[in-house]
């Protein structure tokens, strides 16, 4: 089932504090939000939260199409199972100036993904709920809230379709669980090359990076 969601950005996870979702369902429904503005406001920034909290910020498109992706928040999770693992949190903006309306068809993969890095770090990636704006950026988590949706099984919150328009701008977060985490911080990036979407997932101090398809971006034309 299609969901419609809200952007992310980028990578650092520290594991001084452990999240614990054992006395709660991993069945409970979960719909995507998805905010779409003129506003640039709502993800604006001071220069010391973009330097805090912003990775990259990309132009694909002679321009056209603006990507930004931010460092994580995150840490430490205990799974239903008593099982450890590592969880980041980022957000990405995507903005369109060009001329043409675009849909983005975002599809991460459903089973879980080998980065093949030293440490054999295997990640599972998720579009959760949640609208990332300027007032959560201080929060924990960047205010995604609760992390059940690590543990999703039914593959809900890892497609949505969005649609932007000439001068609008859409953000999402985006929430990574890693199984055996590799040394040092990470980095994520979603990129575009031509007209296929890829999530890239870098280990800075393993120089080593993982390139992942998950999805693509389409004109839409009006009659």
């Amino acid at each position: 089932m299609r969901k419609t969601i809200v952007i992310v950005f980028t990578t650092f996870i520290s594991f001084s504090c452990i999240h614990s979702n054992k006395h709660k369902s991993s069945n409970e429904e979960s719909s995507l939000e998805i905010q779409t503005t003129n506003d640039t406001s709502v993800i604006s920034l001071t220069q010391e939260q973009t330097e805090r909290y912003i990775y990259s910020e990309e132009k694909y498109l002679n321009g056209g199409i603006t990507i930004t992706n931010s460092f994580p928040k995150g840490g430490a999770y205990l799974d239903t199972n008593g099982e450890h693992h590592g969880y980041g949190i980022f957000f990405n903006a995507i903005k369109n100036d060009l001329d043409s309306t675009i849909n983005l068809n975002i599809n991460f993969p459903q089973l879980p993904i080998s980065i093949n890095n030293p440490s054999k770090t295997i990640v599972k990636l998720f579009l959760p709920n949640g609208i990332p704006s300027s007032e959560k950026y201080e929060l924990l988590d960047f205010g995604v809230g609760d992390l059940l949706f690590l543990e999703d099984i039914t593959g809900d919150l890892k497609t949505s379709q969005i649609t932007i328009n000439p001068g609008q701008q859409v953000f999402f977060y985006v929430g990574i669980l890693f199984t055996h985490p590799g040394k040092g911080p990470v980095r994520t990036k979603l990129e575009l090359d031509n007209k296929i979407l890829n999530y890239r997932i870098s280990y800075v101090s393993e120089n080593w990076s993982k390139l992942i398809p998950c999805g693509k971006m389409s004109f839409i034309k009006f009659d």
